[in-house]
């Protein structure tokens, strides 16, 4: 299954920018969906489709950036918030309820929705051509190496826990593994680049900082969506994936670390 995940994303990014776009708001629809199949008790419908509607939209207002010209994206953020707020208050649950399904909404909304279409924003740097793909596959192997890397020392010889109540599973070793793995792959990947395929993605010193600002946001998305899994009670986000459990399982960590790699890419741009 993790194979094939990983041809699927790979055909994707070496296809046009267009697949790459599709397969980014499908991700976010599961996601989405996902996360509102953990909470059936607390969620009704009409915020469900609303948060279908703008996770949905993030990724096309990256792609198809000619449509807003006069739609800033300070504005849609605001607007975001402005009808997900209005939409909470003008039902008759009680304030409690009103807050949770706020909360809730705007949660999913941001970090499914605008935080993973940053990916797409990768995908499209520079007119979308090979460095481009070049730095989403850095980014994925990052990702990867470190997640393999926590997964592998932590289970072995992890004894301090990270976040015992949010996760008992994650220790402080498997931590410490992830970033270096993700030090490590950086560095292999720089390596790689360099001497077998005749280019650069980043210097050594920028696949450096790459390493960090993907892993430690990485594994802050992990563990937030950890969080939300023990609110609903679940194991997994669903068992869409064999052996894998949900969709929202697989992207967690990739959905804060997304932006913040862009947030690199676009600094080193400019010095």
């Amino acid at each position: 299954m993790g194979l094939l995940l990983a041809a699927l994303v790979y055909s994707a990014i070496e296809a046009p920018p267009f697949i790459f776009y599709l397969l980014i708001s499908l991700i976010i629809l599961i996601g989405v969906a996902e996360f509102f199949f953990m909470f059936p008790q607390k969620m009704k419908s009409g915020f469900f489709f609303l948060a279908i509607f703008f996770s949905l939209f993030f990724p096309a207002y990256f792609y198809f950036d000619f449509l807003w010209t006069n739609l800033s994206f300070e504005a849609l953020i605001l607007v975001t918030f402005a009808v997900i707020a209005h939409r909470t208050v003008i039902n008759k649950d009680s304030t409690q309820l009103k807050l949770i399904r706020f909360m809730n909404t705007t949660a999913v909304v941001f970090f499914i929705g605008l935080f993973f279409s940053y990916q797409l924003n990768i995908r499209l740097y520079g007119g979308g051509g090979r460095t481009a793909k070049d730095l989403l596959i850095f980014f994925y192997v990052i990702n990867i190496i470190g997640d393999t890397s926590a997964y592998f020392i932590g289970s072995k010889f992890g004894k301090m826990k990270l976040s015992p109540t949010v996760s008992p599973s994650k220790t402080v070793e498997g931590s410490a593994a992830a970033v270096i793995g993700n030090l490590v792959a950086a560095l292999g990947l720089y390596l790689f680049y360099k001497f077998f395929l005749g280019r650069e993605v980043f210097s050594l010193l920028g696949a450096m900082a790459a390493a960090i600002v993907i892993g430690i946001p990485a594994q802050i998305g992990d563990l937030f969506e950890s969080l939300l899994k023990r609110s609903a009670g679940v194991k997994d986000a669903s068992n869409l994936l064999a052996g894998h459990g949900g969709v929202l399982d697989r992207i967690d960590s990739l959905a804060i670390s997304s932006p913040v790699f862009y947030l690199l890419i676009d600094y080193l741009r400019r010095i």
